[in-house]
């Protein structure tokens, strides 16, 4: 079975916004992905346009998803593991929106707007900071089948206690839904290249099949969503376990995408069920 390595679409776009502004509820819904940033309460006490220019860039080359959805709900995802989710509302007319997280409002003056590629961008500023998003894809009408809806990343919220083995298997089967969503949303948009930079964990994906990754080479961003490493290594345990027992003789269709969603899905109604096998224990 040939291992299909993926690499993130890494990709910059010079915005050149024309003058023919979209701006309505439709426009800036979608999955944006992090352009440029200018933080106002830095101040620049350098005269290098071009080190200016290049710190413009400097917060989004990790990775900086925000995704917008019709239900006034939002996620918000970096590179570097955290992630943020909460609503969404306008203010004065659409001409201002304000983010609500658990813990605090940011209200930002908003704007769509074409780049001279076709490109939507979405502008967010206020006197603190400004934001520039390329919108990376567009709704697909399901908010909740969408990869990064807030439902879909729950395994992503780190617990405050050592977790039980059956939370433990709720905590994968998100995960794996996540997963399911992620190949479902890339092939009903027709993409030759999926992104798995958000999702990397314990999930290994093959030309039609899954499989576990070594443990060792396990991200820390997808360790760190669990309490403490002994989490970590029972719920491994629990999925290794699990695939050395399993197998799934489904039709191929011709598409790995396909055929790994299918493969997917049916590990998490696995999973869901209980099938998941007690790890071995040595003597």
């Amino acid at each position: 079975m040939k291992f299909l390595s993926y690499s993130f679409l890494v990709f910059q776009i010079l915005v050149s916004c024309q003058s023919n502004k979209i701006q309505d509820e439709k426009s800036i819904l979608g999955i944006w992905r992090l352009s440029e940033s200018v933080d106002h309460s830095l101040s620049s006490a350098n005269k290098d346009p071009l080190l200016e220019e290049a710190q413009k860039l400097e917060e989004g080359k990790d990775g900086h998803v925000l995704s917008l959805f019709s239900d006034k709900s939002f996620t918000e995802l970096k590179g570097n593991g955290e992630y943020f989710y909460g609503n969404w509302s306008w203010l004065e007319k659409d001409q201002k929106i304000q983010l609500k997280y658990s813990d605090r409002k940011i209200v930002y003056d908003v704007e769509t707007n074409f780049t001279d590629t076709n490109a939507v961008v979405l502008q967010l500023k206020n006197p603190r900071k400004e934001l520039t998003f390329i919108r990376e894809a567009e709704l697909l009408g399901k908010d909740k089948e969408e990869p990064f809806y807030a439902a879909n990343n729950v395994w992503r919220i780190k617990p405050t206690k050592p977790e039980s083995t059956a939370e433990l298997e709720n905590r994968l089967a998100n995960y794996f839904q996540h997963m399911v969503y992620l190949l479902k949303a890339a092939d009903q948009r027709h993409l030759d290249v999926i992104s798995f930079e958000f999702s990397m964990g314990i999930i290994k994906i093959y030309n039609g099949g899954i499989g576990i990754h070594e443990y060792e080479i396990l991200p820390q961003e997808w360790k760190n969503t669990y309490y403490d490493e002994k989490d970590v290594l029972e719920i491994y345990e629990l999925y290794a376990n699990y695939l050395k027992t399993s197998d799934y003789r489904g039709a191929s269709s011709g598409s790995w995408v396909k055929d790994d969603y299918k493969i997917a899905l049916s590990i998490y109604n696995d999973i869901k069920l209980g099938k998941l096998q007690a790890p071995m224990i040595s003597e």
